[in-house]
């Protein structure tokens, strides 16, 4: 076998049959099928080799189970069934893909929020933080990294963006979103058997091995257990909404077809079962 039957385009070539078992053909066409652009011509064979391998096993045990299988109106039913939940999960798909509001107000999430407070409490700590990871024996040259991280001021931010452009090995500064406490500590070598106390008690942390070194300002805290706050499941709030919206769309458009189908006298009952 050679590699022009995969990526020839020509479509004459196209019925060239490539395998066969019984009465079932493979052709080139099926081969080109195959996604082997910036593939290696070597690794190309490997691939085509294990498809017509695949192919022929398939077809082997396929034509057996229908010979040997008795019961193979079940399967005729079953695949029928298979199919037309397909058709209605595609129609449902496009439906809502054609029909659904996914803007979600402000408003909307909050008041969702403030009536279900009590389904939104935290499972693990969260912290709104500053991180900046540099080489162990790098050092600032102008500008203090405690003071810079603890600033509010624009200007002082805009240092502290561009020195850790510069210079850092690693850096979190968003400071305005909520992180997990244990995806932070799997960045830094820390060791603490108490998170609370360990948040309650540390603003500003440096650390220092010796590959690197550690600079962290805690800005804000959330504790296990407590209310989770709003700007931390706001985006969870939106699925919520948003999946709330499909199932409702979903129910309403086969209501309406429903009764438009009744309607249209396009369903019948020829016996009642009581």
């Amino acid at each position: 076998m050679q590699l022009f039957f995969v990526t020839s385009c020509d479509t004459k070539n196209d019925k060239i049959k490539i395998a066969q078992v019984y009465d079932d053909c493979l052709y080139l066409a099926d081969l080109n099928n195959l996604n082997l652009k910036n593939i290696s011509k070597k690794d190309s064979l490997k691939i085509v080799k294990a498809y017509i391998n695949d192919w022929i096993n398939q077809k082997i045990i396929l034509k057996n189970a229908k010979n040997d299988l008795e019961n193979t109106a079940y399967i005729k039913d079953k695949v029928k069934n298979i199919e037309d939940d397909l058709y209605v999960y595609e129609y449902e798909k496009q439906y809502i893909v054609n029909n659904l509001d996914t803007i979600v107000a402000d408003d909307e999430i909050s008041e969702y929020y403030n009536n279900n407070k009590s389904n939104f409490n935290l499972k693990e700590n969260i912290l709104k933080v500053l991180y900046v990871k540099f080489d162990s024996n790098w050092k600032s040259k102008n500008d203090n990294i405690e003071n810079l991280m603890k600033s509010d001021k624009i200007e002082d931010r805009e240092k502290l963006i561009k020195l850790t452009e510069k210079y850092a090995v690693n850096a979190y500064l968003n400071d305005s979103s909520w992180l997990l406490f244990n995806d932070l500590l799997k960045e830094i070598p820390v060791k603490t058997y108490n998170q609370t106390d360990y948040l309650k008690y540390n603003k500003y942390i440096y650390l220092k091995n010796i590959d690197y070194q550690y600079h962290l300002y805690i800005k804000d805290f959330k504790i296990k257990d407590s209310e989770s706050p709003l700007s931390y499941e706001y985006n969870k709030i939106k699925n919520i909404i948003l999946n709330r919206r499909k199932n409702d769309l979903i129910n309403d458009m086969r209501k309406n077809i429903k009764k438009d189908a009744y309607k249209k006298e396009k369903v019948k009952i020829f016996r009642k079962i009581s």
